[in-house]
């Protein structure tokens, strides 16, 4: 194979695409291991600790899980982004996918690929099941003070906030990340002195 322009951007083409299908995949596989390492500590949790704090522990596998799906839609969609705005405006014969992705504008059905409501529906259940925990173990000394409550549920509550604000970036990530990779693409004029 040569190293004409030509050839370097069909390489560079195919090696992105790949990639964008290979996270892709990655993404749900990662779904699948989180899920399955917080039921996993959620149950040894609740059965070997009955004081809240030691309900973090599934809250932080949690937490990790959705940072690394978060990390790997945001990488899909730039490199989508780029894709469009890189090689598909060249010529009326390049595949026009991103074109389609980012003008289709049908009803997602409720897919996200953030799972922003699973996420957050689990820990709904991790909070509750803490308490629960912590009410069984004993109940009189948490109704005495509840405020030792409080640490334990803004945690909860902190990672809500945080699907919740990724869910709106990533709403916005592809038309912010066209309009600076079609900057990016713009040659620049040199002012005269």
């Amino acid at each position: 194979m040569s190293d004409t322009p030509d050839s370097l951007h069909f390489e560079e083409y195919r090696a992105l695409r790949s990639t964008i299908r290979e996270r892709g995949s990655l993404r749900v596989i990662v779904i699948a291991i989180t899920f399955s390492a917080w039921a996993g500590a959620l149950l040894a949790t609740s059965a070997l600790f009955t004081i809240p704090l030691f309900s973090l522990v599934p809250l932080t596998v949690l937490a990790a899980g959705f940072e690394a799906v978060f990390a790997l839609h945001v990488a899909v969609e730039r490199i989508g982004r780029y894709i469009h705005a890189h090689y598909e405006p060249l010529s009326a014969t390049t595949a026009g996918w991103e074109h389609a992705m980012t003008a289709f504008a049908a009803s997602s059905g409720g897919v996200n690929p953030l799972f922003p409501a699973v996420f957050i529906a689990a820990t709904l259940v991790n909070l509750a099941l803490g308490t629960l925990t912590s009410l069984d173990a004993g109940g009189d000394a948490l109704a005495r003070n509840p405020w030792e409550m409080l640490p334990y549920a803004a945690l909860h509550a902190g990672f809500i906030i945080r699907v919740v604000m990724a869910g709106r970036f990533a709403a916005g990530q592809r038309a912010a990340d066209l309009r600076e990779f079609e900057r990016l693409r713009t040659p620049r004029r040199m002012d005269p002195l």
